[in-house]
């Protein structure tokens, strides 16, 4: 607390070191340190199919959509959230030692994952309300393979 600038400097070196591991934790293929491990490209059609959920337009007229100002305010709000998250792991878990913040899981930023619904939401992607039933389909099918490829590389 003694040194804001350096702890800002160890905050950027952890999300960019860790980068990658909060985002796939975050999106579902480990929600703690020692779960199963789901396979990565599932996870990252998942992905892709909840950006296109995000988007689906049912008519023409149906075009809600924040303004910059608004995006921005969230944009912060969720910064500010993962910098206080990381600061509580560094302040409790993270050795003297490191130079970046060890202990933090991309489980903890799941709540930030319904206001960035509203980061997503843009006018460039506008999905045709009639996806939403093939969307359904590629994530439910999605779901039984890799509960399927869980149940038999784990209990088999």
């Amino acid at each position: 607390l003694h040194h804001p600038l350096r702890y800002l400097v160890m905050s950027f070196r952890t999300v960019f070191i860790m980068s990658d591991t909060y985002f796939y934790t975050l999106i579902g293929s480990k929600l703690g340190w020692l779960n199963i491990g789901v396979p990565q490209l599932p996870l990252i059609f998942g992905f892709v199919m909840f950006l296109l959920a995000v988007n689906i337009r049912e008519r023409e007229t149906d075009d809600f959509q924040p303004d910059g100002k608004t995006k921005g305010l969230i944009a912060v709000l969720c910064a500010c959230s993962v910098m206080l998250t990381l600061l509580v792991m560094a302040l409790n878990w993270t050795p003297l030692y490191n130079n970046y913040i060890s202990g933090v899981q991309g489980r903890y930023f799941l709540p930030l994952l319904v206001p960035a619904i509203w980061l997503f939401r843009t006018r460039i992607v506008q999905v045709d309300g009639s996806i939403r039933k093939y969307i359904l389909l590629f994530e439910g099918t999605a779901n039984i393979l890799i509960l399927v490829y869980l149940f038999t590389n784990t209990m088999i």
